[in-house]
Formats: C-alpha cells, structure tokens, sequence
C-alpha cells in the first residue's frame, strides 16, 4: 500500500479515511479506525460495508438477533474448592460436587444477540443465560455458586473460564469471555468517573464515593482470609459501585430509554428465581469501617433493577453466598458475513451468518 502511495502521491484518492483507490494499479483498500489495512480489492463495490460499521451507523441495531452457530459439544467445569462449592448447605447436587455447564445438540443452544463493536469487533451476547447441569434441592438450575472471598478472588477468572472452554478460539471467535461491568456501562452510557459518581448509590446507603480511599487496621483482605485468616492493614481506592437502571423510586438512577437494550440486559432478572446473572468484574466498596469485596451482578430485588459490585466479603470477616447466572460474550472474527437483518420478533429476528473462504458473502463483511 505505501508503494501505491509512493507512485500516486496526491492522485491518490481517498473517502473518509476508510477508503483509498491507487489509479496506477486500480486497485482499492480499506483502512479500518484501528489502521489495519484490508485489500486490494478489484472495485469499490467489492469492498462492501463491515458489519461493524453497519452497527456504528445503525443499520443493524445493538440487540438485533443473529443466528450464530453454537457448538454441539462442550464440557466446563469448576472444582469445589474454587468458589465455595465444599460447604455442604448450599443444595447443589450433581453428584460428583463440582459445577458443571455442558453443550450438547439439546442443551444450551442459545440464541444471541448484538452487543456492540469493541476493538473492531462484533461483539454477541447470549440472549439467554448458560444453563449447568446442577440441581438445587432436586430442580435444574442454570445458576453459578460463589460464596465469600473467593467470589472476589476466583469468581471472574472462573467465570470467562466456563465461557472460554464452551466458546473456543476457533476460526470463528476471536473470543469468549463473560459479560462484564464495561459491557453494561456501554449499554447505560456510564462510562466515566463523574457519571458512576452520580448515578452510585452506595453513598446514599452510607458508603463511601467511587475514587474514595479507605484504611482499616486489623482486619482481613480476600487473599488474608482465605490465608489462614490472618489479619493486615487494609487499604486501597474504592472501585467497586452499583446503579439503579430505570428506577422510579431510587434519587438517582441510570436511564435506558430503548426498549430493545432494556429487554436485552435487564428484563427478568429478579433474583433468586429469575435470570440475573454475574458480572466478571472485581469491586471493592467501602464504608466508614470496613471494606466490602465481591464480583459483578446484574439483578432485581427489593423493588429495582441494579448493576454493579455484589457484596460477598467484608474485611471485618463477614461472607455470604450466592447463586447467579452465567452469560457468554463471543467476539466473533472477520470471516462472518450477513446478508440481512429482520427485527419483528424474536422468531423471524435475525441476522443470518454466513461463512466461507472469501470474507464478502453477499452483504456485510467484518
């Protein structure tokens, strides 16, 4: 491409910065916003539009539904001691004390549904949660245990862990992981220090702010706790919080107005018995003596929908456990293409995939 520049000099031509044609060979490339350079190719046409870019311009919306092929086979599993599963009063039964999520041609074939572009990439969220192959007191259950410390220490690793072992890299994922806080807040438009700060509501309850520091003397981080209780100065900038999404009752609250991103995220997440789901993100909240620790969840209780830092560990000793869902993300790669986009309803609402050798299939490239 540099040489084309060299021989064109200013004949070349170029359209926003995304397309340049080269008169001397007729030759055109595509410069993506991250500088990564695709081409030649033949005409202008040939280079259609990336489905990324058909998102960025709303062609295709965040949470149309796509048809993404799912695996038919897959097995992940998270020992008992890696999140708390060796107590013995949580229900869980499968038999062989481990939590256990598996893909088969009947199970855990998820619809999915556009999340976003990160990086250049397409991001997907499953339109549904991953089911396990636990029970809770004798009934299937799709959610995750996680208790205490290790909720905190354990818990996100563990979570994009299930992902990425039921999700490969593969020549059609970049990448699984879990659903994360950044991932909410893209969706809420929090996505700034003075915008948690406002919409935070742990002051309200008696916290500290976001970006507040704290220090206790005598008292036990996760990592103390879980090595041998041992006691130690804890200390640190609060970054954990947690917002209200579209609350009536609530002084300060996040607002989706968009009723598709609303039913995406945020729709039938009641716990216990809905489908909230956990958040691979670390937080540590703190009041005036004492921190709080715990991953991320998104769930209804007590009247409102909240996202944002699950407490499960205090630094004055306290643990508590708790069952919560788990939701993939795949980054899918650059050989999927679309050809169309239907948005009635959930049965005829999709984007079909198509995949191939070349990466122009009819319509969108990515």
């Amino acid at each position: 491409m540099q040489d084309q520049f060299d021989k064109n000099d200013t004949n070349a031509e170029a359209s926003g910065a995304i397309k340049v044609y080269f008169p001397d060979s007729k030759r055109w490339y595509k410069v993506d916003g991250n500088g990564n350079v695709t081409g030649p190719f033949a005409s202008e046409d040939e280079m259609g539009t990336t489905l990324a870019e058909a998102i960025e311009s709303g062609e295709i919306k965040i949470g149309d539904y796509v048809h993404f092929e799912n695996p038919t086979s897959g097995k992940a599993e998270v020992d008992a001691d890696a999140l708390g599963l060796e107590r013995t009063d949580v229900g869980i039964n499968n038999g062989d004390n481990k939590q256990v999520y598996e893909i088969t041609e009947e199970k855990n074939q998820l619809n999915w549904r556009v999340l976003g572009v990160e990086d250049g990439k397409v991001k997907l969220i499953a339109g549904s949660p991953l089911k396990s192959n636990n029970t809770i007191n004798g009934n299937e259950a799709p959610y995750l245990f996680m208790y205490g410390a290790k909720s905190y220490t354990q818990g996100p690793t563990e979570l994009t862990k299930i992902c990425s072992t039921l999700y490969p890299k593969s020549s059609l994922i970049y990448e699984a992981r879990s659903v994360n806080m950044d991932d909410i807040n893209a969706i809420t438009g929090i996505t700034d220090e003075n915008k948690i700060k406002e919409v935070n509501l742990d002051p309200h309850y008696g916290g500290k702010q976001y970006k507040d520091t704290y220090n206790f003397t005598d008292q036990y981080t996760p990592e103390s706790w879980l090595n041998g209780k041992t006691k130690t100065t804890v200390s640190g900038t609060v970054d954990g919080y947690y917002y209200a999404i579209n609350s009536e009752d609530e002084e300060v609250t996040a607002t989706v107005s968009d009723t598709r991103l609303y039913d995406m995220l945020f729709k039938n997440v009641d716990a216990p018995n809905g489908a909230h789901y956990w958040l691979a993100s670390r937080g540590v909240c703190a009041h005036s003596s004492y921190a709080n620790f715990g991953p991320g969840v998104v769930s209804t209780g007590s009247g409102f929908t909240i996202a944002g830092t699950c407490i499960m560990f205090g630094s004055d000793g306290y643990e508590r456990g708790s069952f919560a869902a788990v939701r993939p993300v795949d980054s899918i790669n650059c050989s999927y293409a679309i050809n169309g986009c239907m948005r009635d309803n959930i049965e005829t609402n999709y984007c079909p995939f198509a995949y191939g050798d070349k990466l122009k299939i009819d319509g969108f490239i990515c």
